[in-house]
């Protein structure tokens, strides 16, 4: 969990309502890069509001929730692997349920083929 999330989480001034994690949710301090990379290979479902995880998620084979009111991104959203719910509260927990239940063909290529760097060299050469 980011800090300012978790001083926010703390906050005593915020509503009760305002904020209500279920009981199953295991929240941990950031992680580098790699590990974050981890983690998300072996979930189930990546939940952000970050732009990059939204394709670092594709690119794992997970279904995305996320929770912004737009993406830059749109492909993941028109292909069905990510799905943009904002800051509402029931379209997040009925979009999560959503996405959990996706069955995305993750092996179509959104991005290329992974070969932009031989392409490269080869026309730089000629």
């Amino acid at each position: 969990m980011h800090p300012r999330t978790r001083k926010i989480l703390s906050d005593k001034s915020l509503t009760p309502c305002a904020l209500r994690l279920e009981p199953n949710l295991q929240l941990i301090d950031p992680v580098s890069y790699f590990d974050m990379l981890m983690l998300l290979k072996n979930s189930q479902l990546v939940m952000t509001d970050s732009g990059g995880v939204q394709k670092e998620a594709f690119y794992a084979k997970k279904p995305c929730v996320t929770m912004r009111d737009e993406t830059e991104w749109v492909e993941t959203v028109t292909g069905g692997y990510n799905m943009i719910v904002g800051a509402n509260k029931e379209r997040i927990l009925s979009g999560s349920q959503a996405m959990m239940n996706c069955q995305a063909d993750f092996s179509q290529k959104l991005y290329g083929n992974g070969a932009a760097g031989e392409l490269i060299v080869q026309s730089l050469i000629k």
